[in-house]
């Protein structure tokens, strides 16, 4: 598919002049595109790849003199219930390093996923980012953590792990931990035991050192349809 645009103003003194270029083949899935006027002079040009195994997008776009490149494109590699996604994504900008992202997510039939990356160029020191997601009968949970340095890491964590005792006895134990370079920012462990029918007793414990001295604790129980809520904490610290 091509298409051209063009305006101008004949006659006059001062140069109007107005195009735009575009031309898209679908059969080697590329594009190119071109703007020209007194002021400025673009052009685009784009590649796309979609097979089974790798997908890619590729652009570069020349502003004048100037040059920005996109490279991304993910790799895919099947092996038993086993699926590893090779993505890397490249930027590339005139008078400043490179800015490039790279690395493997692993999946084992969507139940657990795994994601280790690095990013370079967007700050002093290489960024590793990891994050891990699993979903299975006994344990739901999702992680993430960001290192900028190897004592400069920030992270996450939040879970559920399910003890099945007996048909009618459930136990479930949460947690949510939020940490950073200087310590433990958020911790809400505990526990929770359900008896179908019968009872839900629940014990909860949350931490904020930088906030409460002491942590709050909270503690329920819901029987036969009376609830009973404790919670015991403190002041928060003075400043």
């Amino acid at each position: 598919m091509v298409a051209q645009l063009a305006l101008d103003t004949p006659g006059s003194k001062t140069d109007r002049a107005l195009s735009l270029d575009f031309v898209l083949n679908h059969k080697d899935k590329k594009l190119e595109a071109g703007f020209t006027s007194p002021w400025k002079k673009a052009s685009l040009k784009g590649a796309l790849q979609n097979d089974k195994a790798r997908k890619e997008v590729n652009l570069i776009l020349i502003s004048d003199k100037d040059e920005y490149a996109l490279k991304s494109f993910v790799n895919i590699a099947e092996k038993g219930s086993e699926t590893t996604y090779t993505p890397v994504l490249e930027f590339r900008r005139p008078g400043a390093e490179g800015i490039a992202l790279k690395g493997t997510i692993i999946s084992e039939e969507n139940e657990d996923i795994e994601a280790d990356f690095k990013l370079s160029g967007a700050t002093e020191k290489t960024v590793n980012i990891k994050g891990k997601y699993v979903n299975s009968n006994k344990m739901k949970s999702l992680s993430a953590s960001v290192a900028i340095a190897p004592k400069n890491v920030y992270s996450t964590t939040a879970s559920i792990t399910i003890d099945q005792k007996k048909k009618t006895i459930t136990k479930v134990l949460p947690s949510f931990v939020i940490k950073t370079p200087e310590g433990t920012l958020v911790s809400l462990t505990g526990s929770a035991d359900y008896r179908k029918a019968k009872s839900l007793k629940t014990d909860l414990t949350l931490k904020m050192d930088r906030l409460l001295k002491q942590p709050i604790i909270i503690k329920g129980n819901l029987n036969r349809g009376f609830y009973f809520l404790i919670v015991i904490h403190s002041k928060a610290e003075k400043v």
